[in-house]
């Protein structure tokens, strides 16, 4: 959460080091992946944009085997959101749109107001494009104003469409 994640990568293996059946960890590690690759492929500089490409394609790669591990029944990964966020993410790295986008809308509409569904509404802004991203990713910082990853993502947007003081507002909140 607060985007120490070469620690939180340690903390996370060491878990899966005790226990390699328990689903939360891997939940969180492929979520920690996933997190990593998106930030990790918006690079605004040119500079070295091939190989960032090839390690978010790794990296997302790794957090999909870690989805099906901690989607697996009897994983002990039993938070409802947190499931229907991973399914989300899931379907999103397989690159099943239809699926992201009806998962999403069930889910938001089930956990309406619940803390962790703005991770939800991000989703939805990275699987959209045009207007309704941007809708997306500030439905998110409705719900949680400093978020980072909405924050990163918005500010992206707004810099594809030239609003330079909005990306700027965006990243100053960081």
């Amino acid at each position: 959460l607060e985007g120490e994640w070469k620690k939180a990568e340690q903390i996370l293996k060491r878990s899966l080091d005790l226990n390699p059946d328990f689903g939360p960890a891997h939940y969180q590690f492929g979520r920690l992946q996933l997190i990593q690759a998106y930030v990790n492929a918006l690079g605004w500089s040119r500079e070295n944009r091939s190989i960032r490409r090839i390690q978010s394609h790794e990296m997302t790669l790794r957090a999909l085997e870690e989805f099906d591990h901690a989607l697996r029944p009897g994983s002990g990964f039993d938070d409802p959101l947190q499931r229907e966020i991973a399914r989300a993410f899931h379907a999103y790295i397989g690159a099943d749109s239809d699926r992201t986008a009806q998962i999403i809308e069930s889910a938001c509409s089930r956990f309406k107001g619940m803390a962790g569904v703005e991770e939800l509404y991000w989703l939805m802004g990275a699987s959209s494009k045009g207007e309704a991203r941007m809708k997306a990713f500030s439905e998110a910082l409705a719900l949680r104003a400093h978020y980072p990853l909405a924050l990163h993502s918005r500010a992206d947007e707004r810099m594809k469409n030239n609003d330079l003081d909005g990306a700027a507002a965006d990243l100053e909140t960081l």
